[in-house]
């Protein structure tokens, strides 16, 4: 008789508990952020984009599932992970031994961006961090690394567009409650700073990329995955 096939969540947990193997040593509360995290990163539907080598960068890290996946998954390329809130770092060196391809570093995103030398980044990813930092942060944070992004490489933005309204507003009320009622993540000022599809892809193209994807991804938020390139010259 044929065994039944896993269940989604079934699946979920295996390839998270593959992935970060200290899981099952972490507070019940960390351990069922990191699952949600990494089931809502969508994580292997964006395999296909990256490049097999080069400079990757991860800011607003978080608890690191997508620097680890990285790492793993490009053990050619080199991966920074940086974010600011220690707490979550901590969480990152917990989760699973850190190889010798991934680094994380506790601090400003811009700061980390700035200190790059020229154009060396092959992939930059920003994972449902930019609304964490205010408007003009944002901006100067897109700049920066469309400056240090090398002929072909990849900008991935992860974010809660605006729209459809509802949903966005049920997403907002759902983040303040786990950022400031809660605790379970910081953000770089007093409010959230949300910006629609539209304003990221004028920002972004402004700074010389070329937007190549703005693909929904699957949940009650209105989150989108924006892909854009530094064009070769």
């Amino acid at each position: 008789m044929r065994s039944p096939a896993p269940s989604p969540r079934t699946r979920t947990e295996s390839a998270i508990d593959a992935l970060l193997p200290g899981l099952r040593h972490v507070a019940w509360t960390s351990r069922t952020q990191a699952r949600a995290r990494f089931k809502a990163l969508c994580l292997d539907e964006m395999e296909s984009l990256l490049p097999e080598s080069g400079l990757m960068l991860d800011l607003g890290c978080g608890q690191g599932i997508a620097s680890h996946w990285l790492a793993r998954r490009r053990p050619r390329a080199r991966v920074v992970a940086v974010d600011f809130d220690r707490r979550k770092i901590d969480d990152a060196r917990r989760f699973a031994p850190v190889p010798e391809n991934l680094e994380f570093v506790e601090g400003d995103a811009i700061g980390a961006a700035r200190g790059l030398r020229g154009s060396s980044v092959r992939v930059a990813l920003l994972a449902d961090f930019l609304s964490s930092l205010a408007l003009d942060r944002q901006r100067e944070l897109l700049g920066v690394l469309a400056d240090r992004l090398e002929p072909g490489g990849l900008l991935v933005v992860l974010f809660v567009d605006t729209e459809p309204r509802w949903r966005f507003e049920l997403n907002r009320a759902r983040s303040t409650i786990l950022c400031k009622v809660l605790r379970l993540s910081r953000i770089d000022g007093s409010s959230f700073g949300y910006v629609g599809l539209a304003t990221y892809r004028e920002w972004i193209e402004r700074d010389g990329l070329s937007v190549t994807a703005a693909s929904p991804l699957p949940g009650l938020a209105p989150r989108r995955r924006l892909v854009a390139k530094r064009v070769a010259t």
